[in-house]
């Protein structure tokens, strides 16, 4: 992988840094292949453990589980102010090529801020985000808008590979998609929803809690 960049850094007053990243290609499918081979080369060429150890790792097992489902409070760092630029011009993944990946990420004042991100998806298709992420009572909570679209949903799904069957070739052409989302994980809202397909549409909202 090989790319362009640049990079500042200041430490006086509030520390800050800013770095922007250029790539003609990312291969994303060989990276997750080679990762995936040295994980499997890693884990044969591994002894295996002895008596001891196995009772020192149930041991361990033990004590993580007691300890419940207690997840650690979401925070994000404050005092700091920290902007990254990250784009791509082709994107290679899932055997599909994607186009102009651009991610503009800031965090400052204890927030992430989602500049832009977007990016030309397979079917002529695009999608793009641009929000906050920030803690709520130890949470993270999303101030999200989100927005897709594809001209050939079909060559969207096919690369995706969950094209469905028994579908007739003159549907699944067309398709938007935009809303704004806000909440925690636990209660997500889809507000201002607007969703078209072919020539349906839908518009409202949509309260997902869990």
């Amino acid at each position: 992988i090989r790319g362009t960049g640049a990079a500042t850094m200041a430490l006086s007053g509030t520390p800050s840094a800013n770095a922007r990243l250029r790539f003609s290609s990312l291969d994303l499918d060989s990276l997750i292949k080679e990762q995936a081979k040295s994980a499997k080369d890693t884990a044969k060429v591994g002894a295996q453990p002895n008596a001891k150890q196995k009772k020192d790792q149930g041991a361990k097992k033990t004590a993580e589980q007691g300890q419940g489902n207690k997840a650690a409070a979401f925070t994000l760092p404050t005092g700091i102010d920290i902007a990254l630029d990250v784009g791509a011009d082709v994107v290679k993944f899932n055997g599909g090529v994607l186009r102009q990946a651009l991610a503009k990420l800031r965090l400052a004042q204890g927030k992430l801020f989602v500049e832009q991100a977007s990016i030309l998806l397979p079917g002529n298709g695009s999608a793009a985000l641009a929000g906050t992420i920030e803690a709520s009572k130890g949470k993270p909570f999303a101030n999200m808008r989100i927005k897709a679209q594809s001209d050939d949903l079909r060559g969207l799904l096919k690369w995706l590979k969950v094209e469905p069957s028994g579908v007739s070739a003159s549907r699944l052409r067309r398709f938007s998609f935009d809303t704004i989302l806000q909440g925690t994980t636990d209660n997500l809202q889809a507000k201002s929803l607007s969703a078209k397909l072919d020539n349906t549409g839908v518009k409202g909202g949509l309260t997902l809690v869990l």
